[in-house]
């Protein structure tokens, strides 16, 4: 009997010291990992710090940049829309004049409704435009 009870006790103590040591292990493990999560959220929460530091803009200022916002996307006619293009193509250098060649718009098809969040819009799909000019100044165009 006292052979069984220290068998026991032999046997209860290693698996005391075996869960303790799964335990130091399981602790060690968490330990280790926790030096590069804490310095993921410092980081982030650094950059949160120079987000959230930043005065926010009035609302009136927000108020006119939304007014702006919904002035330009207010519907426009082909021949404007067409003429907005050519402006920006000659602001950018290129020959827009007819008998040069060097600038061409084919006709746009119709306008196209589509809805975006709380609006309706009035979208021009324009192909095929051709500028010619030197790389740089089409690239600033485009």
């Amino acid at each position: 009997m006292k052979e069984l009870l220290t068998r026991i006790r032999r046997v209860g103590f290693m698996v005391v010291i075996g869960v303790c040591v799964i335990i130091y292990i399981g602790l060690g493990i968490v330990y280790l990992q926790q030096g590069p999560k804490q310095k993921d959220l410092e980081d982030k929460i650094n950059k949160t710090m120079a987000v959230v530091s930043k005065p926010l803009p009035s609302m009136e200022q927000l108020q006119a940049k939304y007014d702006a916002v919904n002035e330009a996307l207010e519907p426009m006619e082909t021949p404007e829309a067409l003429e907005v293009i050519v402006d920006i193509a000659r602001d950018n250098g290129i020959d827009v004049e007819p008998e040069g060649g060097k600038f061409y718009i084919n006709p746009p098809s119709a306008p196209k409704k589509t809805k975006m969040a709380q609006r309706t819009y009035s979208v021009l799909s324009f192909s095929n435009i051709r500028a010619q000019d030197d790389f740089d100044t089409v690239m600033n165009f485009i």
